[in-house]
């Protein structure tokens, strides 16, 4: 055990600032949706339904139903606007995964989301961007 009176003054001075920088800290709160982040496979995945989806799409691009698994793939859902005024940048959208249906011959994109947020409406409207802009390409939304 430490006697924290021996200590010297300048060592003493930065525990104790440190100890009042670590009061000052806020504790984790929670996520907007609610949901647990994970790490596996060398990243950080938004929950677990995510990456429970992420091993189930492994075994399907082992056994050959799939093929070009993506994560995190991004697409433009709206081009850069400018105006006389100023210059709105250019919106994307980010999915979860996009692979090749093997079965289908169709590009498939996947959101894995809960009934939460699954309801958001900033959600709600990058879909339909999305959509709108990509209409040959089949989303899921998995739940």
């Amino acid at each position: 055990m430490t006697n924290w009176d021996s200590l010297p003054k300048n060592l003493e001075k930065q525990i104790s600032g440190d100890i009042s920088i670590l009061s000052k800290l806020k504790p984790n709160k929670p996520s907007k949706m609610h949901n647990n982040k994970s790490f596996a496979y060398g990243r950080k995945w938004h929950s677990n339904k995510e990456l429970a989806r992420y091993d189930e799409l492994l075994l399907m691009e082992k056994a050959g139903e799939i093929k070009d698994l993506e994560i995190q793939p991004y697409f433009c859902t709206l081009d850069t606007l400018r105006t006389e005024l100023c210059t709105h940048s250019k919106k994307r959208y980010t999915a979860d995964f996009k692979y090749f249906d093997n079965k289908e011959g169709k590009i498939i994109v996947e959101d894995v989301k809960s009934e939460f947020s699954r309801k958001d409406p900033y959600y709600r409207l990058r879909i339909h961007l999305f959509q709108l802009r990509y209409p040959d390409v089949c989303f899921i939304e998995v739940l």
